[in-house]
């Protein structure tokens, strides 16, 4: 459905490999930012930066047990999902290479906000607030201070 969407492609119309480069360009030409559900942490790091936001901290809320992955019919899903697939793939390398350009202090401020962010809203009791101190995520502040600003945003 993802590539439907992005591509513009009528219901009940079929999705094609002309819709997917469609899409692709899309991404490209329209999308300010493209990130990743199991990169959120680092998603919403870059997205900060790109948007000049402070440091977006969010409760991790709906967490479930892992479930075994489904292994029947794999293939039947597989190919009713390839043009996703692709361009899932596209999307993760747009954003690797976002990381990769984001500069020295993005690895370091993504790994402490991860780490903040996992020791915290863990059950009741355990909230995490809509903002953290500063002094909790230094090196995030630091990441996403404009440049020539040490106070941070």
């Amino acid at each position: 459905h993802q590539t439907r969407y992005v591509a513009g492609v009528a219901p009940g119309e079929e999705v094609t490999p002309a819709h997917l480069e469609v899409a692709k360009r899309n991404i490209d030409e329209h999308f300010a930012f493209v990130g990743l559900v199991e990169r959120f942490d680092e998603s919403l790091l870059l997205l900060s930066k790109l948007l000049r936001w402070r440091s977006c901290v969010y409760p991790r809320l709906n967490i479930g047990a892992r479930t075994a992955p489904v292994t029947e019919d794999i293939q039947t899903i597989r190919e009713l999902n390839e043009f996703d697939a692709e361009l899932y793939r596209f999307a993760a390398a747009r954003m690797q290479s976002e990381s990769d350009g984001a500069g020295p202090g993005f690895p370091m401020a993504a790994a402490e906000l991860t780490g903040v962010l996992a020791g915290a809203g863990e059950g009741p009791g355990h909230e995490v607030p809509i903002t953290i101190a500063a002094d909790r995520l230094p090196l995030v502040t630091s990441y996403l201070a404009p440049p020539g600003n040490s106070d941070g945003p």
